[in-house]
């Protein structure tokens, strides 16, 4: 398996809310849905590879955006529950 596919977050199938591999079940007990195509997912939480979603069927080759797009909808949830966000001050223009 391609490291693009090592999928860290999926669709919980239950509240449609994303989660972290560690945070289901292994196998197909995890109930979750790719975050890219909405195929089922297999969580995979082996002793030997990191733990990961992967396709449970052939639909792998078909999404291959599944790790950007799991990420991206992590983050937007992170940032959606941010209060706020300190910047450091920014000066344009000649000193």
């Amino acid at each position: 398996m391609a490291a693009f596919n090592k999928i860290p977050f999926a669709i919980r199938e239950a509240d449609r809310k994303i989660v972290s591999i560690e945070d289901v079940p292994r196998g197909l007990a995890c109930a979750c849905r790719c975050p890219s195509c909405d195929a089922r997912l297999q969580a995979r939480k082996g002793d030997v590879n990191e733990h990961h979603f992967a396709h449970h069927d052939s639909s792998a080759e078909l999404c291959e955006f599944a790790l950007e797009t799991s990420i991206r909808l992590m983050l937007l949830e992170t940032l959606g529950q941010i209060q706020s966000i300190s910047t450091p001050d920014f000066l344009w223009g000649k000193a």
